[in-house]
């Protein structure tokens, strides 16, 4: 809910819009990398039952809802596993910890197993699909845009910080890059500051995190995220020595700024003054209303637009198959539309 990504996608690419598998897809990625994973595997008989019941529903959500989603998934989760090893968990922990990700992967293979029939029963439709591995340069995330706040609002005070982003992106032209949806919020970039520093106060003097998702492991994977975000990265060694298919890598940035939130929330456990109710409950009604101002209500003109475009076109587009059909005098369902 912190970020416009999701708003401005559902006008011109609704599936985009369902960002549920992206942030269910991370939670795997933390379980694996915190090793909360192979912790609850060894737990009671009880507590494991349960826990991979809802594990393999979070698996199946993630491979099915969305092949980017499920690819930058496993990527991380691989990152995830490095991780482990470096924190010296034992070869059949990270054993353990590799299951969900060939779940995923046997789940996603399973799901794209029509596609991938079909391209081999009709060679001709194979080139049609083809993607260029430069292709994952092209549609790469702009990392500028990622950590800057776009003002949406026409709010006066903020006139001059509007137009000097408009004048750094003015040579760019409208790419997608650096369209709204691409930018981050002023909650994001507040909370990627108050990561950047927790790890200077980190680093300085140690403190013991609460929870098994340390700060460590959320900036690695942000590292991680931005050299897959950004153009001329990874991005293109995977095309290359993998795949071309994954070639959007600007459908990141959900993962990218949400990492940013979870290192702002685990960097502001060592202010324990936060935590007092009268501190925190005004904080909350101000995200709440940044929520409110800056990724709602700009959105809604455009959004009841689209919502009318959308149903005029769809009552034209009944009445033109209805017209088709009558004009078929053969009922056979072969022949009809």
């Amino acid at each position: 809910a912190f970020i416009p990504y999701h708003w401005g996608r559902m006008l011109g690419h609704a599936h985009l819009a369902t960002l549920y598998s992206a942030v269910i897809g991370l939670a795997v990625v933390l379980l694996i990398g915190s090793g909360e994973f192979e912790r609850r595997i060894a737990a009671g008989a009880a507590h494991r039952r349960s826990f991979i019941a809802a594990f393999i529903v979070m698996m199946m959500v993630v491979a099915w809802s969305g092949v980017y989603y499920a690819a930058f998934t496993i990527l991380l989760g691989a990152a995830a596993l490095v991780w482990r090893l470096s924190m010296k968990a034992s070869w059949r922990a990270i054993a353990v910890d590799a299951l969900p990700l060939a779940g995923i992967v046997a789940l996603a293979v399973l799901g794209l197993l029509p596609s991938i029939i079909t391209r081999w029963m009709a060679p001709p439709l194979a080139a049609l699909s083809e993607r260029s591995s430069i292709e994952s340069v092209t549609y790469a995330g702009a990392f500028a845009t990622a950590i800057l706040p776009m003002p949406l609002p026409k709010v006066p005070i903020l006139d001059p910080y509007r137009d000097a982003v408009r004048a750094i992106l003015s040579e760019a032209g409208d790419t997608e890059n650096f369209q709204l949806t691409n930018f981050g919020t002023w909650i994001t970039a507040a909370c990627l500051i108050a990561m950047l520093i927790g790890l200077l106060l980190q680093a300085r003097r140690p403190i013991p995190m609460r929870g098994p998702v340390g700060l460590g492991l959320v900036a690695y994977l942000s590292v991680v995220t931005v050299l897959l975000f950004m153009p001329w990265g990874l991005n293109l060694i995977f095309a290359e020595a993998v795949t071309g298919q994954i070639r959007a890598w600007n459908r990141l940035l959900p993962f990218l700024l949400l990492l940013f939130i979870l290192g702002g929330a685990i960097a502001t456990q060592r202010m324990t003054w936060l935590a007092r109710e009268r501190i925190a409950v005004p904080v909350a009604l101000v995200i709440l209303i940044l929520i409110v101002v800056e990724s709602i209500l700009p959105f809604r003109t455009p959004t009841q637009r689209a919502i009318r475009a959308g149903a005029k076109s769809t009552a034209a587009g009944s009445a033109y198959a209805q017209q088709v059909n009558r004009a078929i005098p053969d009922p056979r369902p072969a022949v009809g539309v």
